[in-house]
């Protein structure tokens, strides 16, 4: 059993994102590791008998587990399948707790200690990510550039330009074409969600959903309305201060799986020091004429 648990720590781990999935991991299964591991060095006398049905049932949770593990990452390369990915979050939740479940189950008729240790970790991980303020992260980068805010206004909703100064994000499609406008729609092709490490980059629809000349825009994605990215252009002497701010969250079983570790992670180094902002800056104090 103890090995069955390793496998499949080791599996989601080889799978997954990397922070969160390994902090999931040893949260969720390194108390019944112990507690199985301690069992098999000393053995001790059994309270009471495993039917063995209940074992048939927990190795097929972990097949369960495992399978819609897979297909959870599979689903959300496209980003027609990003819906289809947040379903398959959810069933894959489902499994997994029901292999908690019957893993401590079953380990409190061999360790009463360790099934209860393991019991109340892991209530306190899935209890800890009910509130939406924990799954929300929020960053905040700024930048000063010796230009005036027309002028880099007139820059930075032109996606004609991005790829000048801009390596995270490449425009497929805009609809109006021109520059970004209150209600313009894209499709950009974007890094991979924070600790993923295999798969392609999604594709994702983005939304406009305000264009304040000069002083402001807002972009959100079309089927996650919650995250946001807002840049602000404030007068600064003789230039402007750009100010970026960017809203993540995750869903409830994004979250339990590890995923907000990750996007924190992400959101601590992007609001440290921004180099698409120093691109930008360099790009526009670099260009003739300036």
């Amino acid at each position: 059993m103890a090995f069955a648990i390793a496998l499949t720590g080791t599996a989601m781990i080889v799978r997954g994102p990397r922070l969160g999935t390994v902090a999931m991991v040893l949260v969720l299964f390194g108390p019944a590791e112990a507690g199985y591991t301690a069992f098999a060095v000393h053995p001790v006398p059994v309270i009471g008998r495993i039917p063995l049905p209940l074992t048939i049932v927990l190795y097929g949770a972990l097949g369960v587990l495992l399978v819609w593990t897979a297909l959870s990452w599979r689903r959300g390369r496209p980003e027609a399948r990003r819906a289809g990915r947040r379903g398959a979050c959810s069933l894959c939740l489902l499994a997994l707790l029901l292999f908690v479940a019957i893993d401590n189950g079953i380990l409190l008729n061999l360790e009463p200690g360790y099934a209860v240790a393991s019991m109340l970790i892991n209530a306190a991980w899935f209890a800890f990510w009910l509130p939406p303020t924990l799954r929300t992260s929020r960053s905040l980068a700024r930048a000063r550039i010796e230009s005036p805010p027309n002028v880099v206004f007139d820059h930075v909703v032109d996606t004609a330009l991005w790829p000048l100064y801009r390596d995270d994000i490449e425009v497929l499609t805009l609809d109006p074409s021109g520059p970004l406008q209150t209600g313009s729609e894209f499709v950009a092709r974007v890094p991979k969600p924070p600790g993923a490490r295999t798969g392609p980059h999604p594709e994702v629809k983005f939304i406009v959903t305000l264009v304040d000349r000069p002083r402001s825009y807002v972009v959100v994605p079309a089927d996650r309305r919650r995250d946001l990215f807002r840049m602000d252009l404030i007068p600064d002497g003789s230039g402007t201060r750009v100010e970026v701010r960017s809203i993540e969250s995750a869903s409830y079983p994004e979250a339990a799986f590890g995923r907000m570790l990750d996007i924190w992670r992400h959101a601590r180094s992007r609001g440290q020091d921004s180099p698409r902002l120093a691109k930008l800056r360099h790009f526009l104090e670099s260009s003739p004429g300036h």
